[in-house]
């Protein structure tokens, strides 16, 4: 079943059917699904001079089994809006 979430998730940048896929997760699915399928480079580089770099936080909130609301919310935002750039470029 995670392969098929993360398969939709990859085939989509509509940020209606992202946020249908994330939101019933678990946090830590969450987590795991967000590191699986994002672009980790751009993820923690998507807020100028790191200031949140997303994807590392994500592992370490799978390292400590543990992420917060705000956490999740903003990470969630920032890899929305990373998968509607994608689109954008081509690199």
């Amino acid at each position: 079943m995670a392969a098929n979430l993360e398969e939709k998730i990859n085939d989509t940048n509509d940020p209606d059917k992202l946020k249908q896929y994330l939101e019933p997760l678990s946090d830590m699915d969450f987590c795991q699904v967000l590191v699986d399928c994002a672009d980790g480079q751009r993820l923690d580089n998507f807020v100028p001079q790191h200031k949140f770099p997303a994807y590392t936080i994500a592992l370490h909130c799978i390292d400590h089994q543990k992420i917060s609301s705000k956490q999740r919310k903003t990470i969630q935002n920032l890899f929305l809006a990373t998968k509607a750039k994608g689109t954008d470029n081509a690199g």
